[in-house]
């Protein structure tokens, strides 16, 4: 499939989630909402990686690659525990923007 529409799949499907989050996080801690949607993520990428026939092979010797991966799961843990604790918090109206502002690739990026 051609980057480009798995790009505005991401898009389509990554705007759902704040709406879905404010509305999820009514009567949900933040933290309880992190595992829950994380061991779904996990679920649909097991199953992804099956349907795909993944080479995991790569895991297998470490290198500054995985560790970058580590790195980069850390650091989304970190961000993925903050914007569910400030939608908990906050209206999505303001979250959701400095959120977007933050990990959405600079105007002049492209």
């Amino acid at each position: 499939m051609n980057y480009i529409l798995w790009a505005i799949i991401a898009m389509l499907a990554y705007g759902c989630t704040a709406v879905l989050l404010k509305f999820g996080l009514k009567q949900t801690q933040p933290i309880v909402a992190v595992v829950i949607t994380n061991l779904i993520l996990v679920a649909v990428g097991s199953l992804y990686a099956l349907i795909i026939r993944a080479d995991f092979s790569s895991l297998i010797q470490w290198n500054w690659s995985n560790a970058a991966l580590v790195a980069t799961g850390l650091m989304l843990g970190v961000s993925i525990i903050s914007y569910y604790t400030a939608l908990s918090r906050g209206p999505a109206s303001i979250v959701f923007p400095i959120f977007e502002a933050i990990v959405g690739i600079p105007k002049d990026m492209y």
